[in-house]
């Protein structure tokens, strides 16, 4: 999808401006990452140059990428950052000299049970010998490896569970988000909700994808929380390793042209092991779906055009994984839990 020397060329132009504006606060979200003035001569030669406007259209979405991937990484360091913080007031408050002893009194070291460790060894498969990837040799797992490793799995839940509950009084506010974009539309694609509704969420999704089926467990989960309230716009990114995700996609697009996009679009996610052309048929007549036209379409060149129109404004945008969300031109990479969705959603509705 995306070329690899273009990517690496805006590593290197940008590295080349920072070291030229050292010392430099940036004012705004969106100068975090700089792309170059239009006039900034990168190659000179006999009889002219190469600027940094003539290279600018090719570049612009590796540096929109770089710029989601410099703010995603203050978000994350911010966050480890602030859990210390209010681990430290916790420690004080307690009256106990460190983070550290705070926690050793909040999680407790807990030995799993006989019954646990058997329930635990028939869900995953693992009472007969299972060979091992690096020595290629049949080894069984050991009663004692499970119950040290459903011990260490016992004292991070109690962690993660502490941690909730001090975020959850700390009235905490992230404040640092990516710059709002526009997401180009044809008109042409599915959407689910109200057509004019105030908050606008574009999928950009893939069948094979094994996230993106997590991603459609969230938006039936905006859908029925907030109806008409909410327009999701799905949009095509089948990725290159997955072999099936483009026919899929294509079969998708010919559902939508006889009115069944959602439809299929469950059925796919559904079985997403079962991703082939006999299926896509199949689950044609059984939506009702003329399967001449449907077939037709699937041969069409056209048709494939259209994913290319979604792959291109994906690219646009600086989109290189699945699900990666716009809710209402803000990026959100990855499907988060819907709590995280709400909090975006409601926000939006509550200041338009």
């Amino acid at each position: 999808m995306k070329n690899n020397l273009l990517k690496k060329a805006a590593v290197i132009f940008t590295a080349a401006l920072i070291s030229c504006t050292q010392g430099k606060q940036a004012s705004k979200i969106d100068e975090v990452v700089r792309p170059l003035a239009d006039d900034f001569v990168i190659i000179k030669y006999k009889g002219g140059s190469v600027t940094a406007k003539d290279v600018s259209k090719e570049l612009n979405p590796a540096i929109k990428e770089m710029q989601g991937q410099v703010i995603e990484q203050y978000k994350k360091t911010a966050e480890r950052a602030l859990l210390m913080k209010l681990l430290e007031t916790e420690a004080k408050k307690e009256g106990v000299a460190s983070p550290q002893e705070l926690l050793m009194r909040k999680v407790q070291p807990r030995e799993p049970t006989d019954l646990e460790i058997t329930d635990f060894m028939k869900k995953n498969g693992l009472e007969k010998p299972m060979k091992d990837p690096k020595t290629g040799k049949m080894e069984k797992v050991s009663r004692d490896d499970i119950k040290q490793f459903l011990g260490r799995q016992s004292m991070q839940e109690q962690q993660q569970t502490y941690f909730a509950e001090i975020r959850k009084n700390a009235d905490i506010q992230m404040l640092i988000q990516e710059p709002k974009v526009t997401v180009a539309l044809s008109g042409n694609e599915p959407f689910a909700g109200g057509a004019n509704a105030k908050v606008v969420i574009h999928e950009f999704s893939d069948f094979e994808c094994p996230f993106c089926s997590r991603g459609k467990a969230v938006v039936d989960q905006i859908k029925q929380a907030y109806g008409d309230k909410v327009k999701v716009v799905f949009r095509h990114f089948p990725l290159d390793f997955h072999p099936k995700a483009q026919p899929a996609a294509i079969a998708s697009t010919c559902a939508h042209k006889q009115g069944k996009f959602w439809e299929m679009h469950d059925k796919m996610f559904d079985n997403q092991k079962q991703l082939n052309a006999a299926n896509y048929t199949a689950w044609a007549k059984e939506l009702g779906l003329n399967e001449a036209d449907f077939k037709k379409c699937q041969d069409d060149p056209a048709t494939k055009k259209t994913l290319d129109e979604d792959l291109k404004v994906a690219e646009g945008l600086g989109v290189n994984s699945t699900p990666t969300f716009f809710v209402n031109g803000r990026k959100v990479a990855g499907a988060l839990p819907f709590d995280q969705f709400k909090a975006m959603i409601d926000q939006e509705l509550a200041t338009r």
